[in-house]
């Protein structure tokens, strides 16, 4: 009983301080830790948590409240390649001269954002876009960014597919983690590998992350830091040489900017 009214309290406490939904509550036992804890994570309306530090630090004394420190995570999706409107997953394309151009015109604008730390996927078109824009600086690779891998469609567009598969489309269209690409990659597989991302660029110390990566893998990360089932991922249009921004508070985001350069 002493649990649930300190948790209700420290609940009532957030809720008088921070407008609603703008805070994440993990509650844990006073059994496995030396404080009751309540976790703040501003979401919406972030800039408003440093008004109301002192009021939170009156509560120190009926739950000791941890607050997630702001990162910006810059999402960059690679320049064009020569396979437009046409599925291009675990195929290693180039940049198209069109697509250098893209990238070149960004350097400008991301140089003025202090980038702290590079990661991007292997895939030979995001490699170009690294080089070219961070010439001489390190960058981490990782597997778990690469596109999904589309198998037997890869290089097709829509319609070629919709002819070949019409029955495997419909099983596409539901989303499910289920599916898999024919002779390619589960989607479960996928969502799985970009949520080990997100949280391993969760608990980065560095306060602005870019990554260079896919529209698939873009869309899925947003949707994993904006709280969103992944089968949502069409809600988001991610254009090729473009950067979306999120600030991030531990594994929860504010989408900044999208489509911008």
């Amino acid at each position: 009983m002493q649990v649930i009214t300190l948790k209700i309290a420290c609940r009532r406490i957030a809720g008088s301080v921070f407008p609603p939904c703008v805070f994440q509550m993990i509650w844990l036992p006073f059994k496995k830790h030396k404080q009751r804890s309540l976790k703040v994570a501003p979401f919406l309306y972030p800039e408003r948590f440093h008004d109301y530090t002192k009021v939170l630090q009156e509560y120190v004394q009926t739950g000791c409240i941890f607050v997630s420190e702001k990162k910006q995570l810059i999402l960059l999706r690679h320049g064009k390649t020569d396979c437009p409107n046409r599925y291009v997953g675990s195929r290693d394309v180039p940049l198209s001269p069109q697509g250098v151009s893209q990238i070149k015109t960004l350097e400008n604008i991301l140089h003025d954002m202090e980038i702290n730390r590079i990661i991007s996927s292997p895939m030979l078109r995001c490699r170009q876009s690294c080089e070219l824009l961070f010439a001489g600086r390190p960058v981490r690779y990782e597997e778990n960014l690469r596109e999904i891998d589309f198998g037997r469609w890869e290089g097709m567009t829509f319609a070629e597919i919709a002819e070949s598969d019409p029955a495997l489309v419909e099983q596409w269209a539901d989303w499910s983690l289920d599916f898999c690409f024919p002779g390619g990659e589960s989607i479960g597989h996928f969502v799985d590998r970009v949520t080990k991302t997100a949280q391993l660029l969760a608990g980065l110390q560095e306060k602005n992350v870019m990554l260079v990566c896919h529209g698939g893998v873009i869309r899925a990360l947003l949707c994993y830091y904006l709280g969103l089932g992944p089968e949502n991922y069409l809600l988001f249009q991610i254009e090729k040489g473009n950067f979306s921004t999120l600030d991030l508070y531990g594994e929860r985001g504010v989408l900044t900017g999208l489509n911008l350069g």
